[in-house]
């Protein structure tokens, strides 16, 4: 199969990083054949880092993932990013409501029968950075949170 013929094979069933149709090229095609598929595919749109960034890093939100875990899965795909980049696609808001989404989960999860308040939200800062949330976001929100139950 034509190396640009593949290449739209596994597009048809998601989106693709640049770095991840190029590895994925890798076991059947020569170097110059996959540079001219992927700037071939690149012509026609078919891959947008930028845009793949977007979507990606707006899922990953949604799934209830932070910046430290969101970078991790980018570097896996072999894309590099910073936090910088995340921001620029999440705002501070949007993250730290995800951040309150999750606390609050974890908060009724574990309710207050035997562990004390001080326990709890420990045990909620632990949870949270366990999902790749940033310790500042982090505190943040459970201060807010401490303060309303007050």
């Amino acid at each position: 199969m034509e190396c640009f013929a593949y290449a739209l094979k596994l597009l048809n069933r998601r989106g693709y990083f640049e770095a991840e149709i190029r590895a994925s090229l890798q076991e059947g095609y020569t170097d110059q054949q996959i540079e001219d598929a992927v700037n071939e595919l690149k012509e026609f749109n078919y891959i947008n880092d930028a845009r793949l960034l977007g979507n990606f890093i707006q899922w990953q939100l949604e799934k209830g993932h932070g910046e430290r875990y969101i970078l991790q899965a980018l570097n896996k795909k072999g894309v590099r990013c910073s936090t910088d980049d995340i921001r620029s696609v999440a705002s501070q808001d949007e993250r730290l409501s995800v951040i309150r989404k999750y606390a609050e989960k974890y908060l009724r999860r574990h309710k207050r029968g035997a562990r004390t308040d001080v326990s709890r939200l420990n045990g909620c800062f632990r949870y949270l950075a366990s999902r790749g949330f940033l310790q500042e976001d982090i505190a943040t929100i459970l201060n807010e949170i401490k303060k309303e139950n007050i």
